[in-house]
């Protein structure tokens, strides 16, 4: 505006704000005017916001083809095109064009001056423009890599139309474009995919990615193995045949579908459940949407097998409740053993002193009738000690080889009146089947308990209970689902099975079925299937129950079949009586004193001196003293101060040719199991009887005693 004052025009552009606020470009032309003698200063104001922004759209065009065009004329000559650059802009050159080309140049002679390091390449190039130009293409596109001008090696793009010039001449127009970041980035993005699926496929999940409307748009192969779709339904990626056939599998599909519509309600949360199939797989599921720029665009869903896991974990749990059920029973073994052993000691001295008055008092007088339903008394009560060792495991066992389907035909007269009326027994035997080693009567326990819990599952409804033997092969997957698993080796079991048509068992009433004193009908009926436990583990054998309620049950019991050869010791009841005496002195060692005074009773009235200890330590004193005069030590297992293994070695320290009768509550097996071979003169258990004493001791003091071999 200063040079206007001072009569010079001007122009000028600047920036200027309408009323309502936008910003308009404006251009002003302004100068000095005289009129009638006066000095007049005039504008004129145009508008150029428009054409402004033409001129940049124009500018950026230009700058466009500044840097992309060029021209070029092609000579096809003898098989080979003779290319001239007739235009082409510095720009291109320098940064687009193998070289520094100037018109009138060779453009392929000048790109094949690289040959060395782009042969492939221009060579490649070479035979696409010469194959355009003979079968009259009207447009030529390739990609090649140059190295520019100054020396970075760049990948061009090029897009040239391709003109008829007449007599072997084309005129070509190209845009030339570098591509190399493009390329870059492509090149990235193929790594990174490859990247994704490699890892995809190395995964030991199923993965499977949906869109937001729930279709199908990738898996991976693990998700075909996992849901076993067959590659030809794989193949059609057809969404809902797919999904179809996958959901058939599952237990439960409709909480599948529900579950998936629930989380297309709310397409931002994440998920996780458990499948279960048909055939008893499990799958854990997860869930995560798909984000892109904050917004859901799919979910991608992730497959786990879990069903070894399950199955392992199903196994732990069972092996940890079997281990505490095992412990359990030892536990109240050892409580039932003990009692059973302090009560044995009691019985013993009722039923010796109820012989021993019974023979003092004639027949004829009531005191006799009296003592002699004191005795029965009191042999039920040690029928009742007998259940308890052999639930602990350490009931009385006479050794002896036991065919067991022969035990049953014996005792089928017995099971008959056991069983209910409406029952019928049926026994269906395999031939040949091996003995096994262990304790008759026991074994005749377990069968008439069987019998008679399947006589009462049928109770008063028409039923058959079968009763089954034969030999089968047991491996530690089979084992380890009997009661109890006492880490049993695989190997053949002679098996004795009893099967009714009766109630059934419930899961609940099957986890407490063994415990001692569990029972469903009225209180007090003893030790019952407790009992069978102790005699089946005392054989080193195992029980396995099938039943489901209302379809009957099936106990299958199993014993170790008998290797060949097997030596079992001499049946007692055959043995030639002793219950006269053979004269000597007997030491007796208990550390009841009924018991004591009860054995020296019975041992003088048949003739023989009695010497008596307390104790192991006692006893020990009492034989150092009269070594020579002692012919029979009766020597109790259990004992205070001094046991009587200990009290044993040190009386064979004296005199290594005593003769030593062990006396205990427990098994004669898990006595016996505690000296060396032949070591003692023989074995007499607790609750015993006048003639079992006397047979005991006549049998130690014979001038050859016949040692047994036990199993």
């Amino acid at each position: 505006m200063g040079s206007t004052k001072h009569g010079v025009s001007t122009h000028f552009e600047f920036l200027h704000r309408l009323a309502s606020g936008e910003i308009r470009e404006v251009e002003v032309y302004t100068g000095p005017l005289d009129v009638r003698g006066r000095r007049l200063l005039f504008s004129i104001i145009h508008d150029i916001t428009d054409r402004k922004r033409a001129e940049a759209e124009l500018e950026h065009i230009y700058a466009n083809a500044r840097c992309l065009l060029w021209h070029a004329d092609v000579e096809l000559r003898d098989g080979e095109e003779q290319w001239s650059i007739r235009v082409v802009n510095e720009e291109a050159a320098q940064r687009y064009l193998p070289l520094k080309l100037k018109p009138g140049e060779s453009y392929f002679d000048a790109l094949m001056d690289n040959r060395e390091e782009f042969h492939d390449e221009a060579r490649e190039l070479d035979r696409n423009a010469k194959r355009a130009f003979q079968e009259g293409a009207s447009r030529l596109q390739h990609e090649f890599p140059c190295r520019r001008s100054d020396g970075e090696i760049r990948w061009i793009y090029e897009d040239a139309y391709i003109q008829p010039a007449g007599a072997g001449h084309w005129r070509v127009v190209g845009v030339s474009t570098d591509i190399t970041d493009r390329r870059k980035a492509e090149g990235d993005l193929k790594q990174t995919l490859s990247l994704l699926a490699a890892t995809l496929e190395s995964t030991t999940d199923g993965i499977l990615v949906v869109d937001a409307g729930g279709r199908v748009t990738s898996f991976n192969r693990k998700f075909v193995e996992m849901w076993r779709i067959p590659a030809e339904l794989a193949a059609t990626r057809d969404d809902a045949t797919i999904m179809d056939f996958a959901v058939a599998q599952l237990a439960d599909p409709e909480g599948f579908h529900t579950k998936v519509d629930e989380l297309y309600a709310s397409p931002d949360r994440e998920s996780f459940d458990v499948l279960e199939f048909k055939d008893g797989r499990v799958f854990e599921r997860y869930s995560l949407p798909q984000r892109l720029e904050g917004r859901s665009v799919g979910r991608v869903w992730s497959f786990r097998d879990v069903t070894e896991r399950k199955r392992a974990e199903e196994e732990r749990e069972r092996l940890e409740a079997q281990i505490l059920h095992a412990q359990k029973l030892e536990s109240l073994g050892i409580l039932a053993g003990g009692i059973a052993h302090d009560f044995n000691n009691i019985l013993t001295s009722i039923l010796g002193n109820a012989e021993l008055a019974m023979l003092e008092l004639p027949e004829t007088t009531p005191a006799h009738a009296n003592m002699r339903n004191i005795e029965l008394s009191a042999r039920r009560a040690a029928e009742l000690t007998r259940q308890m060792l052999a639930y602990s495991g350490k009931g009385r066992f006479l050794i002896q080889q036991i065919r067991i389907p022969d035990e049953v035909r014996e005792m089928i007269p017995l099971l008959g009146v056991s069983i209910s009326k409406k029952c019928t027994l049926t026994c269906r035997f395999a031939e040949n089947v091996p003995v096994v080693v262990g304790d008759a009567s026991q074994i005749r326990q377990v069968i008439m308990n069987l019998i008679v819990n399947a006589s009462e599952a049928i109770g008063d409804n028409v039923g058959e209970i079968t009763i089954s033997a034969g030999i089968t092969a047991c491996d530690r997957s089979y084992l380890s689902e009997t009661y109890i698993d006492d880490h049993l080796p695989q190997g053949e079991y002679v098996f004795l099975e009893v099967s009714d048509t009766g109630c059934g068992i419930s899961p609940e009433v099957r986890a407490k079925l063994f415990d001692p004193f569990f029972t469903t009908k009225f209180t007090g009926r003893g030790l019952g299937l407790a009992a069978v436990m102790g005699v089946v583990r005392g054989h080193q054998g195992a029980i396995r129950v099938t039943s489901e309620p209302g379809h009957g049950a099936t106990f299958r019991v199993l014993f170790p079949a008998a290797d060949s050869g097997v030596v079992i010791a001499e049946d007692r009841s055959r043995a030639e009586s002793g219950l006269r005496g053979c004269g000597g002195t007997v030491l007796v060692v208990d550390d009841e004193t009924a018991v004591r005074d009860l054995a020296r009773a019975i041992l003088e009235r048949a003739g023989y001196q009695v010497m008596t200890a307390a104790d192991g330590r006692q006893a020990v004193d009492v034989f150092q003293e009269h070594a020579d005069e002692i012919k029979v030590v009766l020597l109790d297992m259990t004992m205070p101060h001094m046991s009587g293994g200990e009290a044993f070695r040190e009386i064979r320290r004296i005199r290594g040719d005593c003769r030593i009768v062990l006396s205990s509550g427990y098994s004669e097996v898990d006595a016996r199991s505690r000296f060396g071979e032949n070591e003692l003169a023989g074995f007499i258990q607790k609750p015993f009887r006048m003639a079992e004493l006397l047979e005991a001791v006549w049998k130690a003091l014979k001038p050859a005693p016949q040692h047994q071999t036990y199993a």
